[in-house]
Order: structure tokens, then sequence, then C-alpha cells
């Protein structure tokens, strides 16, 4: 007995060390994608949220004060990483590295709990490929929603599967859900995804139990934002922006596609961007289903309901399909791994198959590993010193959106105007705002469409009475500078901002009137309020 027992023990010792050593590989992985990453710049969804990171406080509340679309945490994030590591944007990439982390981690624990180490040591491997494919946007995609949301997610998942021991963990899976819904509202879809796995082998009544449950969990957040917004009079605005705007969005922006229209651009965007997790997850949950019911269809609910949260908003963003990550990445893991253990394991043609499933996955994952190649290697180029900054910039956007003409303005502005001073910035460019340090003249910093005559801003309602409020703002608060954007249009502009502007005849005669063309900066024109200029003061109404 004793000799037949010292292989096994051997071939333990050795899967323990080779868990070890693919643990110690991604962390050195994730290190060094993190260090190279570092020299990114802010995209424009970014630099709307840095924005919140640095003026939202006690005097400064969201919706109210200042605008956008995003549910409450999404806002409140950048707040929170500037509070623990200063008003700059390392600070945003430090505190995403130390999320993902995290997420990493449960992500970790959770493809264990449901197969060993070596599942585990898949998942989080694979949550960290879709998080950061350049595929889904590169750095356009970073601290967004969809990648914060991972970690309540993952933890909601956790907790769905320990209902099996616990009816209290469907509290705690609820709650999970409702705080990665107030991220993003669509991650709310997987509150139709956890009951699934429930109601396989359950009782009737357990079953409503475990439902009750979930969705008193989840109403805990979310009332709790509704009555925070309530008691500083901005529940009205919360609802406006969070769930009335994105519902004209989501229309304007599938205007004219139908649903066999997104289909297949669904498909084409997550084979092109994640081509292992997109075969590999689904048949992961396959499995699952034939071998374990209940965490199959707690799996493939997960993965159909993620899925239709996307499609449900038709933009199809890279970034939307970050909340595909973290059911891909968990069926990816068990499918590789049964994979391996049938090659190792089985026999005659299932053990080919197996083989020859593999194969056709690394090629896969070669391609893959080409296109973070590119794409990366240039962060290392500019990481390590080899190409200056502006070069970098250049090469890595060079459509309407420009991070090296925003950097360049936002230097301008700081060099030539005092810290309490305001601005303008009449484009696409948020982040100006917060690396020149001075605040916006305006409730939208970044959606300034809803200030022009542009198809969504006339469908959201209002239109009229938000000039009206900018305009009285611009009177009280004139801007130093006005940095108006040229060749910026989009998907829900069809003029630039410059032509928006020239539309606009109020502020165009207010920007004429008490303005003087300074200079231009790429794509900005960068108007000098005529009082900094040549001493004169705005003239009077």
């Amino acid at each position: 007995m004793a000799r037949r027992a010292e292989p096994s023990r051997h071939r333990s010792r050795l899967g323990a060390i080779a868990g070890i050593a693919g643990l110690a590989g991604l962390a050195v992985v994730f290190v060094w994608l993190c260090r190279v990453r570092a020299v990114e710049p802010l995209g424009m969804d970014q630099g709307l949220f840095a924005c919140f990171g640095r003026w939202a406080g006690a005097e400064v509340l969201p919706y109210r004060d200042m605008w956008d679309s995003k549910p409450p945490l999404a806002l409140y994030t950048y707040p929170l990483a500037f509070a623990l590591f200063g008003p700059h944007t390392g600070a945003i990439w430090l505190f995403e590295a130390l999320w993902l982390a995290a997420s990493m981690a449960a992500a970790f624990l959770l493809g264990r709990a449901a197969g060993g180490r070596g599942r585990g040591t898949l998942a989080a491997a694979f949550l960290l490929a879709l998080l950061w494919s350049p595929g889904w946007g590169g750095y356009w995609s970073r601290a967004q929603a969809e990648e914060f949301l991972a970690l309540p997610v993952i933890a909601a998942g956790w907790a769905a599967l320990r209902t099996s021991r616990r009816t209290g963990a469907a509290f705690a899976c609820g709650l999970m859900t409702g705080v990665a819904g107030l991220y993003k509202l669509p991650a709310l879809a997987l509150l139709a995804a956890w009951p699934c796995g429930w109601a396989v082998g359950r009782q009737p009544r357990r079953f409503a139990v475990l439902v009750l449950l979930m969705v008193a969990g989840a109403a805990v957040p979310l009332a709790a934002a509704a009555a925070w917004f309530a008691a500083h009079g901005a529940a009205g605005e919360l609802w406006r922006a969070a769930v009335v705007y994105n519902r004209h969005y989501a229309a304007v922006i599938g205007g004219g596609s139908s649903w066999a229209d997104l289909f297949p651009r669904f498909a084409r965007t997550l084979f092109r961007a994640a081509p292992v997790a997109a075969l590999a997850g689904p048949f992961g949950a396959a499995l699952l289903l034939v071998r374990d019911p209940v965490r199959g269809v707690w799996l493939a609910s997960w993965q159909l309901l993620s899925a239709a949260a996307v499609l449900g908003q038709r933009q199809l963003a890279g970034y939307h399909f970050l909340l595909l990550a973290p059911p891909l990445a968990l069926g990816a893991a068990h499918g590789i791994a049964a994979l391996a253990e049938a090659v190792r394991g089985a026999e005659g043609r299932r053990r080919w198959l197996a083989g020859a499933g593999l194969a056709g996955l690394a090629l896969l994952g070669i391609s893959s590993a080409r296109a973070w190649a590119t794409s990366y290697g240039l962060d290392a180029e500019a990481a390590a010193g080899k190409l200056p900054r502006v070069s970098y910039l250049r090469r890595l956007e060079s459509g309407p959106f420009s991070p090296a003409d925003e950097e360049a303005a936002a230097a301008y502005v700081a060099a030539r105007t005092a810290p309490e001073d305001g601005i303008l910035v009449w484009g696409l460019s948020p982040g100006v705002y917060f690396l020149s340090g001075r605040h916006p003249v305006t409730r939208f910093p970044f959606h300034h469409l809803l200030l022009t005559d542009a198809p969504l801003s006339r469908r959201f309602g209002s239109y009229r009475e938000r000039r009206r409020a900018f305009l009285e703002r611009l009177r009280r608060d004139p801007p130093a500078y006005i940095l108006v954007g040229t060749g910026d249009r989009n998907g829900f502009e069809p003029e630039d901002s410059w032509r928006q502007l020239l539309r606009f005849p109020e502020l165009r005669r207010i920007v004429f009137r008490d303005y003087v063309e300074e200079r231009r900066i790429g794509r900005f024109r960068v108007f000098a309020r005529k009082r900094d200029v040549d001493g004169g003061g705005p003239a009077d109404e």
C-alpha cells in the first residue's frame, strides 16, 4: 500500500507546485501590465469621472450640480480613489489595480470552490484578460463602471451558490447585485439569473423564500441611494439621468437597427476581442449542465442574462461587454480544465477530441496575444522612455477625441489662469477640466450635446430650460477661457462642436462679443476672455 500511495503523493506535490507557479506567473503578468499601463491617458469617460472625483462633495452633488447618466457608485468611486491616493491620474490607475486584484482574487476563490486551484487560477487569468482586453477599448475601457462592478457581481454569484447551505445567503446575493446595479443599471438583469439556478431541485416554498430574500437585499442599496439624493432634493434628477436619459440614449443609438442587426454585431465584437473565452465560456457552462445541473444552470443563466444586459443597451460599446467578463471567465476556466483532464485521463477518440479542442483554443489564444502585444507594446515603449509623451499619445489615439490635445490644452489653460477660475470646454474632452484643475462653469461638463439641438437633446426634453439655465450660469460665472472642439462629430451629434456653437445664437453672441480667439491647440479653438487679454470687461447685455 505504501508503494501505491507514493506516486499519488508525488503527483499531489507536483500539482501543488504547478498551482503555486501558475499563481506566481499570473501575479508577475498583472504587475507588469499595471506598470506599463500607468502611462496611459484618461479616456473621454474617465476624464468626466475624474471631474466628479475632484469636485463632487458637500457643495457639488452629482446630477443636481454636475451631470452624468451613470448611477451613483460610478460617480463616487473616483472621489474615493482621490481621497486615498490624491487627485491625479496615477491615483485612478492605482485604485483600479487594487480593485482588479481583489476581483481576480474573488474569481480565483469562486473557481477553486467549483473545481480546485487550477480552475481558480484560470478563472482569475481569464478575468484579467477579458477586463483588460484591447479589443474592448483598451484605455477607453479602463476604470469604467463595468470593470468596477465585476467584484460585487462575483460576490453575488458566490452568495447565489451558498444558498444550497444557507438560505440567508440569498439576501447577500441580492445586496451585492443591487450594489452592482448602482454602478450600471443593466447589471440588475442578474436578479433574473440567480433564481434560475435555485429552481433546480428545490421545493417551491423554499424557492419563493430565496427570491424574496434576494429582492429584499437588492432593495437596500437602491433605496439607500434614492433616499440620499431625495434628502438633497435631487431624487428626480437621479431618476432622469440614470433611467430616463438612458432609455432615450438606447433608442437614439439603436435607431434604424433591428435586433436582427444587433445579434451579428454582438457576436463579431465578442469573438474578435475574446475568441478563446467566447468559445470556452459557453462550453464550460454546457459541461456543467451535464455534470452538475444546479451549477450549470447557475452559470449558463449568468452568461445569458449578462449578454442580454449588453444587448439591451444597443450601442455595443466595447466596455459594455465587460459585463460578460465574470461568467465567461468562470465558464472558460471550467471548460479548459475539463479538456486538459480529458487529455490526461481519457482514452481513444475522446482524448483526441479534447486535444484537438485545446490546440484550437491555443491557436486562437496566439492571435489574441498578438493584439495584446501590439496594443500594450506601445505602452511598454512609452513606459521605458523610448517614446516622447506627445508621440505616444498621437500613436495611441488619432480619432475625434485626442488625449494629446486634451493634455496640451489643459497645460495651456492652467498656466494662464488662477486656481479659482472657471473654464468652458465646448467639446468632447471633459478631462481638460480635471487636468487643468479649473472648474466647469456648466452643469454638463461632458454632455454638452444636451445643450445643442442634437436629436438626443431634443428627445430628452426640457431642452430650452437646460439652455436657459446654462446661459444664466455662464453670465454669473464667466469662464476665463472657452475651448471649442472641431472635427468631433459623433453618433449623437450630426455637427461638430464648432458648428453647434454657431447654431446656438446666445452662446455664439457671448463668445464673439466677450472673447477673442487666442490660438488653436490641435482640434481646439481657444478663446480668452477680453478682460484677460486687453484689460476690458465683458460687454453689458
